[in-house]
């Protein structure tokens, strides 16, 4: 599988391989195996939903993590970011707490969990079914 780092997710017309991929700490890009790259296409369609409601732009912090790299940063040990089923992002404009808070209602229709971190500095996402019906969890 060859992707191209310039080119759009496939659904999308705002978000660009290059930085779904894009691992800052290393400073180098990871490339999916087929199942992660499925699941990106899926994940990044819901935050096209999500660009597409709030109507401005977004900068994805981080999405695909391999393994030793989410223990590097401090991720959870079961991190949905590592199969391509998490994203964090952050807003122009907008606060992370002000994003999570125009999106709260959102959470069931869209299928999505939300963490509920107040005071950080980005907005993360998942496509992993809540626990309890849960979808707006602390980390």
């Amino acid at each position: 599988m060859e992707i191209d780092l310039n080119e759009f997710i496939p659904g999308t017309e705002y978000f660009k391989w290059k930085e779904v991929l894009w691992c800052n700490t290393w400073g180098v890009h990871v490339f999916p195996t087929p199942k992660q790259y499925s699941n990106l296409c899926y994940t990044v369609g819901k935050l096209h939903v999500i660009r597409g409601y709030l109507d401005r732009p977004m900068r994805i912090t981080s999405a695909l993590r391999p393994k030793l790299y989410n223990k590097l940063i401090g991720g959870a040990a079961n991190s949905m970011h590592m199969h391509g089923r998490a994203i964090d992002f952050v807003v122009k404009g907008m606060t992370a707490d002000e994003v999570r808070e125009n999106l709260y209602h959102l959470l069931e229709a869209l299928e999505i969990r939300m963490e509920n971190l107040p005071g950080s500095n980005w907005t993360h996402i998942d496509v992993r079914k809540p626990h309890n019906g849960n979808r707006y969890f602390k980390p």
